[in-house]
């Protein structure tokens, strides 16, 4: 006869399931888009010709790109910490989805020249992922501010640091939903505007690297905010 499963053993799955699904499914996600960065980035070193004079835009759509996984993974890292106890709903599956997806768009266009597709079908494709990816980050950092928000046992001693971090996460939110405005509007005026030159595409790009940029010293200060709560000196980068 099989052994009964303690309370205590389900309260402690309870307690730390919200945060290991979350860490658990960018982990894999930012495995999963590095090893095809790679092979993006072998393509489009192999297929100059295929660019023609929008090679250099191509290499900062990857650029981004390549941030924005950086970025989904740091948020994810950093934030788990402070999710309370729960069990995932539908969005809390749907959204990291949306987020993984966009993310593996994001590098198609880096491989456009093995499908021989044109340069403009790329830049839409990268900017309508964008648009994507900013919607599922800004809806997902929406979730996550709502629970952290809304969870009545935070103790005394961790209630400043928490408002710290909603604080931070608003910020987080806004950030996301500049990078779907501008990967939306922009792949809507490309669509409309067939003649359109591409290099007209470095402003969104640098506009959603920047927002990007904006998300990446957010999760800085939150890390700050954590390890000053758990007095832990944050490390350098050396070490």
């Amino acid at each position: 006869m099989a052994d009964d499963v303690p309370q205590q053993d389900i309260q402690a799955r309870h307690r730390d399931y919200m945060s290991t699904h979350y860490i658990s499914i960018y982990t894999t996600t930012v495995s999963v888009v590095l090893g095809i960065a790679g092979l993006a980035f072998g393509a489009l070193l192999a297929a100059k010709d295929h660019y023609g004079n929008d090679y250099a835009l191509f290499w900062l759509l990857g650029a981004v790109a390549l941030a924005a996984s950086v970025l989904t993974y740091a948020g994810s890292a950093i934030g788990a910490i402070a999710l309370p106890p729960g069990v995932p709903g539908l969005l809390d599956l749907l959204l990291p989805l949306g987020i993984c997806m966009s993310q593996f768009m994001m590098f198609a266009p880096l491989v456009a020249s093995v499908a021989d597709l044109p340069p403009r079908v790329g830049v839409v494709t990268w900017l309508a992922s964008e648009c994507l990816f900013g919607v599922c980050a800004s809806a997902t950092v929406r979730r996550v501010r709502t629970r952290v928000d809304a969870y009545p046992h935070y103790s005394g001693t961790s209630l400043p640091w928490i408002k710290d971090y909603i604080a931070r996460l608003r910020s987080d939110g806004r950030g996301s939903a500049m990078v779907a405005a501008f990967g939306g509007i922009s792949t809507v005026v490309f669509l409309a505007l067939p003649q359109l030159s591409l290099a007209v595409a470095y402003v969104p790009a640098v506009a959603i690297g920047l927002g990007l940029a904006w998300g990446m010293r957010s999760n800085a200060i939150s890390s700050g905010i954590l390890h000053k709560a758990f007095d832990v000196a944050p490390t350098s980068p050396a070490g």
